[in-house]
């Protein structure tokens, strides 16, 4: 959303060619190339329900179901939150330094179902 959620930055669309000639375009030539209204508010509508984090969402390393019972397994499951975590607290370090935080990559933000 934050990038995809200004049509200007990524519009879903042009309503005109791209240029044939290099230095002839203007900035009538580019506001004419941009969605309308409408259409920036599809898009701005369609990113924000492909993006938003849902209340019931499970992330990365959450197997709270109990559906692996076995010990092997849930050691495996140990380790993998352990490194998860490991990466969470690196990440968050290197953020502690930036003006603006990157947080994509979180694993405490990245839902289980891309993980699969």
């Amino acid at each position: 959303m934050d990038s995809f959620g200004f049509p200007p930055n990524s519009p879903a669309l042009m309503r005109q060619p791209p240029p044939t000639q290099k230095g002839t375009v203007s900035m009538k030539d580019i506001m004419k190339c941009l969605p309308t209204k409408h259409q920036a508010g599809v898009t701005i509508a369609t990113v924000y329900d492909l993006t938003r984090i849902f209340p019931d969402e499970r992330f990365l390393g959450d197997y709270s179901d109990g559906l692996f019972t076995d010990n092997a397994a849930i050691e495996a499951i140990l380790r993998f939150q352990g490194k998860l975590n490991e990466i969470s607290m690196e990440i968050k370090e290197r953020n502690k330094h930036l003006e603006v935080p990157y947080s994509y990559l979180l694993p405490e933000r990245t839902p289980n179902s891309i993980a699969i």
